[in-house]
């Protein structure tokens, strides 16, 4: 399996790992576990590209990842290792979601952290005055 999935903050904040060549297939399965997680509950993605070397043209054209992009429940998008090829895709394809590119999966982490924090705090039910 070329890529690992994980929480780091469950169900707020998940983590996935490329490695390889990512396959079209491979993209698919991972968008409709995201998928399936974003109809459920607020998250956020760190996507780690630092141990993949490219990708199947067949990923871009994924519907999954376009109703992904778009879904209501999903806040932020954490990247690590865009270079080249994936730069320039994901510049393209995440122009109107937030988003940020890192150097180091520490950092990204820390960010999202960050941004789920807000996030569960804007999610607390507001206790009205006696």
């Amino acid at each position: 399996m070329p890529y690992k999935m994980q929480w780091v903050d469950e169900p707020w904040l998940l983590r996935v790992d490329y490695i390889g060549t990512i396959s079209e297939t491979d993209a698919e399965e991972v968008l409709q576990k995201c998928m399936e997680y974003a109809d459920q509950h607020t998250v956020n993605f760190l996507v780690n590209l630092t141990e993949s070397n490219g990708f199947s043209p067949a990923v871009v054209k994924t519907k999954t990842g376009l109703k992904l992009l778009r879904h209501h429940n999903v806040k932020w998008w954490g990247y690590v290792g865009i270079k080249g090829i994936f730069q320039m895709g994901t510049k393209i394809f995440m122009r109107f979601v937030p988003f940020k590119a890192f150097n180091s999966v520490e950092e990204a982490q820390t960010f999202l952290e960050d941004m789920v924090k807000h996030q569960k705090q804007q999610a607390l039910p507001v206790e009205k005055g006696a």
